[in-house]
């Protein structure tokens, strides 16, 4: 669990507790018998202090939930616990976006329109996300201890969690007992909303205890489903800094040129498929999935360009000398990248339809930042099982726009791939890394050359339907040819993005085009002389 997080529970546990500023900032407020509702009511001074502290220990909590449900191994009780822990942050963000209009124990007016209905929806449906918060709250604490004490982790939830919900369930009975009684209602309810902080302090406690706790494999900790077990005999797992990524390899020949394959943006090993099928038996050969896609675990980092170069360099330094690079759409933005920090390990290139930006700007960075939420909002829908039902379905829709074929593997590969909620988070975070990786390489471009070494831009047109912007994108990839002496451009007028599932014997006839070239030689046949048939 990382360190950030337990520091949210905690900040969420603080938040939660802005009621005891009311003998400061809301002197007036009854605290015996008052409602700690009324601290935030509209129509109350510093209002936006007690529902700001609600909102933020929402989101927080949330935020916590999504990491762990992403990060933490999946157990039924677990599992459940974090659910609940992420539903409790819903209707937490819910009592400060539905406030009440006023404060009845403070105002007959108030009371008279509470009882004849006359308040906005707001003030009515404020009961039921305070309701909610306490439900979902002794239901977390509950289960939680319930999985610390089955499966031997956390331990202070195990003592402590289930102590808590007792407490809070007892302190919600003796709420409704003050709601008909009339009296002591303040307090009493004021005490149900501390445990419910001890809750959160406890959790923020066990995550820390879980962190620190010098064990060799942490039994919090995720291990490799039987699926990744199968995908590691079958491949390898290369560690680029501290990052596992997934890679399929096949050595035969043993002496055959090492050929290293990346995707872009959300692909998958599988979309290859077609274009190994053509290198297969001539190259060493090297496919990869990223960190968070594919089948490959979720990133330590956000994605950026310093990160997929230090995996592509990994992978590159493990073939034992320099490889030729095939890079698809985003992917071509780390392959360049990488060319010009190591050139060492880069022999040739082949750039399928990459990503290029004329006059990239990126005026907030906001991938790292974000990039909690975005495993949040994956964790949250996947525990729903959502990706697992509509991803394939997904894939089908967005394949519909980039290629002219189906899937080159059976559905239930492509659901386990795009039914994970760690492919969709990774996808946000690689759309929100865009246009920073843009701007970075065209940083590294005024700083460090690009190594003189063959290299084919392949430029799919298909789908491209405004003639101008087909000039610009042409355009951009002339560019990237032109970065070498020994480039060139090809461009594929009615082929769409997706050039390795359509068009495999493109990419096979580039990839044997760069090696049949050696830096040094002249520009000779079989290298320049056939562009134009090609319409380069």
């Amino acid at each position: 669990m990382p360190g950030f997080a337990v520091v949210l529970a905690l900040i969420a546990a603080v938040a939660y507790a802005t009621f005891l500023l009311e003998h400061l900032l809301s002197p007036d407020l009854d605290g015996i018998n008052g409602y700690v509702s009324e601290l935030s009511a509209v129509d109350q001074p510093y209002h936006d202090v007690y529902s700001g502290g609600d909102l933020v220990t929402g989101l927080l909590t949330m935020v916590v939930a999504g990491i762990a449900l992403g990060r933490l191994r999946h157990r039924p009780w677990s599992r459940a616990g974090w659910i609940f822990l992420l539903l409790f942050g819903v209707f937490a963000v819910g009592d400060a976006t539905f406030p009440l209009d006023c404060a009845p124990s403070m105002e007959s007016r108030c009371a008279l329109l509470e009882r004849s209905e006359n308040v906005s929806f707001a003030h009515q449906f404020h009961s039921v996300t305070s309701s909610f918060v306490v439900v979902f709250g002794v239901l977390a604490m509950l289960t939680l201890s319930i999985a610390s004490r089955r499966y031997g982790w956390w331990p202070s939830l195990g003592h402590f969690g289930w102590l808590i919900a007792l407490a809070e369930c007892v302190a919600g009975t003796a709420t409704l007992l003050a709601m008909l009684v009339g009296q002591w209602l303040g307090i009493v309810q004021r005490v149900q909303i501390s445990i419910l902080c001890l809750g959160l302090l406890v959790i923020a406690w066990a995550l820390y205890a879980d962190r620190r706790a010098p064990r060799a494999a942490p039994p919090g900790r995720e291990p490799p489903s039987r699926r990744e077990r199968c995908h590691e005999r079958l491949g390898r797992v290369d560690r680029g800094g501290r990052e596992r990524t997934g890679a399929r390899g096949r050595e035969r020949p043993p002496d055959g040129p090492p050929l290293l394959v990346t995707s872009g943006l959300g692909g998958a090993w599988f979309d290859w498929a077609p274009t190994l099928a053509r290198l297969d038996g001539t190259y060493r050969l090297t496919v990869f999935d990223r960190p968070g896609l594919g089948r490959s675990p979720a990133g330590n980092a956000p994605p950026s360009l310093r990160r997929e170069v230090a995996i592509l360099a990994g992978l590159a330094a493990r073939a034992g000398e320099p490889v030729t690079v095939v890079a698809h759409s985003m992917g071509g933005f780390h392959a360049e990248a990488f060319a010009r920090q190591r050139p060492d390990l880069v022999k040739a290139m082949v750039l399928v339809d990459p990503s290029y930006e004329h006059d990239p700007s990126c005026k907030v960075r906001l991938s790292a930042a974000a990039e909690p939420v975005t495993r949040a909002i994956g964790a949250a829908v996947g525990a729903t099982r959502l990706p697992w039902l509509l991803g394939p379905a997904g894939r089908r829709f967005a394949l519909k726009f980039a290629s002219r074929r189906d899937e080159p593997v059976p559905a239930d590969v492509v659901r386990s791939v795009y039914g994970r909620g760690t492919v969709l988070a990774t996808m946000l975070g690689e759309e929100l890394a865009y246009r920073e990786m843009a701007v970075d390489l065209e940083g590294l471009r005024e700083r460090l050359p690009f190594p003189p070494i063959p290299l084919v831009v392949l430029t799919a047109l298909g789908d491209v339907k405004n003639p101008r912007k087909a000039r610009e994108w042409a355009e951009g990839h002339r560019r990237l040819a032109e970065m070498t002496p020994y480039g060139r451009q090809v461009e594929l007028p009615g082929d769409l993005h997706l050039l390795q599932l359509d068009r495999p014997d493109a990419i096979a006839d580039a990839v044997a085009e760069v090696h049949a070239r050696r830096p040094g030689d002249g520009l000779g046949d079989g290298f320049a002389g056939e562009a134009a048939g090609e319409g380069s």
